[in-house]
């Protein structure tokens, strides 16, 4: 009756070994898959920040751009107003005369 225990026991304890083994592979198996959803929204917003960023440096720029556009603008209109006064009334030559400076 001895060795007959020993059956039972081993029966018992290798049964319930599987059944908690099942019963967690069971669980796995069913259980909520909220991890991906909350990295994915996670993902979500870190995009959204940098598109924000992105989009605010790409403003900057463009400001920036405008600005350059505005100093081109302005040193060709003054050129060209140069060029236009050189061609209607020469210069005064006394007034661009050499000074000779002692050294």
């Amino acid at each position: 009756m001895n060795s007959h225990a020993v059956e039972v026991a081993f029966f018992a304890s290798v049964s319930w070994i599987a059944w908690a083994a099942a019963y967690a592979w069971s669980r796995w198996l069913v259980r909520p898959h909220r991890e991906p959803e909350v990295d994915a929204l996670a993902h979500a917003n870190r995009v959204e920040e940098r598109l924000a960023s992105i989009e605010q440096t790409m403003q900057a720029m463009a400001i920036e751009i405008e600005r350059l556009g505005e100093g081109q603008r302005f040193t060709t209109k003054l050129l060209t107003e140069r060029a236009a006064q050189s061609l209607i009334a020469p210069p005064d030559r006394d007034v661009y005369r050499r000074v000779d400076t002692p050294h």
